[in-house]
């Protein structure tokens, strides 16, 4: 086991991947305690850039919804489905 972690840590693009997957767990885990309310609800005006509020860091679309609570929301879905796929195949 210890040969694989050595020959994997050495390898540059397995261990971003691992980041970025862990980074996306971690979001999905939690959704629930950053973005508490429904990534469908109206929360500021249309087409609020990023950066502009703080409560709102990746803006909003044309209805006025926050685009970050979409993204965590949305990655609790695709774990899911990743998860049930997995198990069935």
């Amino acid at each position: 086991m210890t040969g694989f972690w050595s020959r994997f840590r050495r390898r540059r693009a397995a261990v971003i991947g691992l980041i970025v997957v862990a980074i996306v767990i971690g979001l999905a885990l939690a959704a629930p305690y950053l973005y508490p309310q429904s990534p469908w609800k109206m929360v500021q005006r249309p087409f609020l850039p990023p950066f502009f509020d703080a409560r709102v860091p990746l803006g909003t679309d044309t209805l006025g919804r926050n685009v970050a609570s979409g993204l965590v929301h949305g990655a609790q879905v695709s774990l899911l489905i990743g998860i049930v796929s997995t198990l069935v195949a």
